[in-house]
């Protein structure tokens, strides 16, 4: 049955563009009302159409409570000119969901948003529904949030000292600029202070104000506005601008006080200014439990859900223009529904699934790149399990579309992928043999693709990506501890000890990448601490410190291990000025690291024969194989004395601490 309708077409002349206005579905008897300026005149406009087929049908009118039963039965729309927005009653969220449905029929699913988007029962609707995607704030990199602040500048009268919201019209004035008027003449100083003073206290045609102070209260707006501001007087007029600079401060975390869009911290306070959080956005990553630095860097997108357990792709692909399905039609949508389907066929009683892709790398340490890195997330509930489980998702980066793209054939393409698949799970074994605290298990996964790199006589050629599963583990990278963290009483202590104890497995297994001939030791790339090491806390302290990937594993199989002193030092010295006491986190975490070490090597002397046939099946290339790489890697163990090992990274904290 299609919807009817009762007033004007929601679109504006053309067809495109909506006319801006309210309007309210009745989905008892699938019809959307337009006639009228309120949502209670569509109530009134209902209500006398129901009257009217009544009388027709000599029935009897309606009563006051069948009319007060029809009136809480709309569910009311606002109309602006590029998205229609519900607003959900979370009491009666299967009719909201309903009239969801009525509306696709003459409206594009990607321009329907909800609003009340953080209230749990529409966040909790849209999840079982697969629809994550179109409840969830925009995705932006990193880049991205830096060019829009950078673009942000801009002044009113004066010089350019604030930062101007496009989605509230409200100028920010931070601390750091406010600090820099201290070098402007008298009269400049005067005019920027009385222009603050002035706008301040305005307020725009959006109902924000004209200038707001960044991370100030109104107590300051207050200040500025009884500030006594003497054109003729400079010395009163420095003192009085000294004081606005104090209450300013009072104001303003230290951490927020300098003006850096390279500066993580005060990058997301301004950005969350600029764009402050829509009604109908929600932050996803704190419902799901996933790590702040997940924030504003998961794209989800749309997929499919589960209908009496069985999928149903998302149809928003169905009805879209040729144009809009190439805009729309990107990798990361194609992947998604691939991964929702292969997790559809592993897990049987899937009750509701949402993939996220992850739009660039969350970690800190800026390592080569080299391949596809992409990086899903997968959130997931099964009717076997009365909890949600998070799953990460990492792609093979040295896929068949990698290898066809360098001059491959296909066939040469799949061999080396599949044996790269096999390197990997092997380095994932051998790192666990060698005492990594690697979290797991890692499943592998394929997904079909047709190939649409480089080579365009393969163009359209099936070929078969590899990833690997994991679940996700909540908990803090090691080098994204804060302040807070070493205030609390035997953290740090407890952190030494477990950062020391994972240094020596990852120094074993040689993490890292470049090279090490002709390159001075304290220049060698080792991946340690810098985003794969993850604290889990219990009741705010350390419970234990895991691994989630071993990047870099058997990179470095040949080079005497004293060689990479500087870099397994480099841990403590980084932290140095933050502890409370940094001699102690360093002897901790130098004897944490020796000792595992001297267990790892005896374990290995005791039973030799266990660790050098874990791999016998695999054929030993002498040119690097993992086979060869391990037995590389063994020998080395062996051959290293504790004593000279630990000699060399405390060189390194001694010379460097002091």
């Amino acid at each position: 049955m299609a919807i009817e309708r009762i007033g004007p077409s929601l679109y504006s002349e053309g067809g495109t563009v909506f006319e801006p206005q309210v309007a309210t579905i009745f989905t008892d008897t699938q019809t959307l009302v337009t006639e009228g300026t309120t949502h209670l005149r569509h109530r009134e406009v209902y209500c006398d159409r129901l009257e009217e087929r009544r009388r027709a049908a000599q029935a009897e009118p309606l009563t006051a409570s069948e009319r007060s039963k029809i009136w809480r039965s709309g569910v009311d729309l606002i109309i602006q000119p590029d998205l229609v927005l519900i607003r959900p009653d979370p009491d009666q969220i299967d009719r909201v969901l309903e009239a969801d449905e009525l509306l696709q029929e003459i409206v594009n699913k990607q321009r329907i948003r909800f609003q009340l988007a953080s209230n749990a029962k529409v966040f909790a609707a849209l999840t079982k529904r697969g629809e994550l995607w179109r409840i969830a704030s925009d995705a932006v990199t990193t880049e991205e949030m830096k060019e829009r602040i950078r673009n942000a500048r801009m002044k009113l009268e004066g010089r350019a000292i604030y930062y101007y919201s496009p989605a509230t019209g409200t100028r920010f004035l931070t601390l750091n600029e406010m600090r820099m008027l201290a070098g402007l003449n008298a009269a400049e100083l005067h005019q920027h202070l009385t222009e603050i003073q002035t706008y301040c206290q305005r307020y725009s045609k959006r109902g924000g104000l004209e200038v707001d102070f960044f991370k100030g209260r109104a107590s300051l707006r207050t200040a500025f506005r009884d500030a006594r501001l003497p054109a003729d007087d400079e010395e009163a007029l420095r003192a009085e601008y000294q004081r606005l600079c104090r209450l300013f401060e009072e104001h303003v975390p230290p951490h927020l006080r300098s003006d850096d869009v390279v500066v993580e911290e005060w990058r997301l306070a301004m950005h969350d200014a600029l764009y402050p959080l829509e009604e109908h956005s929600t932050e996803t990553h704190e419902w799901l439990g996933l790590a702040a630095p997940f924030r504003k860097h998961v794209k989800w997108l749309p997929g499919g859900r589960l209908k009496r357990g069985h999928l149903d792709f998302d149809p928003v692909f169905d009805k879209l223009t040729e144009v809009q399905l190439k805009a729309f039609e990107n990798q990361q949508n194609r992947r998604a529904r691939a991964i929702i389907l292969n997790f559809v066929r592993d897990y049987g009683d899937l009750e509701y699934i949402n993939v996220g892709w992850i739009n660039e790398s969350l970690s800190r340490a800026h390592r080569p790149e080299r391949g596809h890195r992409d990086v899903y997330v997968v959130a997931i509930k099964r009717a076997s399990e009365d909890r949600e489980h998070v799953h990460m998702l990492r792609m093979q980066k040295w896929d068949m579309t990698f290898r066809l793209d360098h001059g491959k054939s296909a066939e040469t393409a799949m061999f080396e992928t599949e044996e790269y698949t096999e390197y990997t799970q092997d380095r994932y074994l051998g790192c666990r043999r060698l005492g990594m605290n690697l979290f797991g298990p890692v499943r592998i996964g394929k997904i079909s693709e047709l190939y649409r790199g480089t080579q365009t006589k393969l163009a359209g050629t099936p070929i078969w990506t590899p990833y690997f599963e994991r679940e996700y583990v909540p908990g803090i990278a090691t080098d994204r501890l804060t302040e807070e963290h070493w205030n609390r009483p035997g953290y740090a202590e407890r952190l030494a000890q477990l950062l020391g104890q994972a240094a020596a497995s990852s120094l074993i297994v040689g993490r890292g990448d470049g090279r090490t001939e002709g390159s001075p030791d304290q220049d060698l790339i080792v991946f340690f601490d810098d985003g794969d090491e993850v604290v889990v806390e219990r009741d705010k302290m350390i419970e234990s410190l895991v691994v989630m990937h071993h990047t870099g594993s058997f990179w470095h199989f040949q080079p005497p291990l004293c060689r990479f002193a500087a870099a397994y030092a480099r841990p403590v010295l980084r932290r140095w000025d933050k502890l409370p006491d940094p001699a102690a986190f360093a002897r901790i975490y130098l004897d944490a690291m020796i000792g595992r070490f001297t267990d790892i090597q005896r374990e290995y002397r005791e039973d030799r024969h266990a660790f050098e046939h874990l791999f016998h099946l695999r054929h030993v290339r002498p040119e690097g194989n993992f086979a060869h790489r391990w037995q590389c890697v063994l020998r080395r163990l062996d051959e290293t004395d504790p004593a000279a090992l630990k000699d060399a990274v405390a060189a390194w904290l001694k010379r460097t601490a002091t």
